[in-house]
């Protein structure tokens, strides 16, 4: 199993330290992926983090500009912060760039 994974599997068991440390560990044998940021960003989000959950995010987005999960996440972490114009920003990018419910699913859950 790939440390995305395995941390993915942590996180659903809701071993945040665990998963985090996974998705580092993703990070530093691929720092091109944009995939472990967004679930870095993901575990950041889930305990409270936003601000650094969306530096996560923001890498993501640089690795890849079509990495529509890291704008609907990004989206998400506003609107949980009742940031709704920026929310709703977020959102419509990643539509615009084919953003399905499939897609965020796959990198989180």
């Amino acid at each position: 199993m790939d440390k995305n994974q395995t941390g993915i599997e942590f996180m659903k068991e809701g071993k945040w330290e665990e998963a985090a440390k996974a998705f580092a560990e993703a990070i530093d044998a691929h720092p091109e992926d944009p995939v472990a940021y967004i679930n870095f960003g993901n575990v950041l989000t889930a305990v409270g983090d936003s601000e650094r959950a969306i530096n996560f995010y923001d890498k993501a987005i640089s690795l890849d500009e079509n990495a529509t999960a890291a704008y609907y996440s990004k989206g998400s972490v506003y609107y949980d912060n009742q940031n709704f114009e920026d929310a709703r920003k977020m959102f419509e990018l990643a539509m615009k760039k084919g953003w399905t419910m499939g897609t965020t699913f796959s990198c989180w859950v």
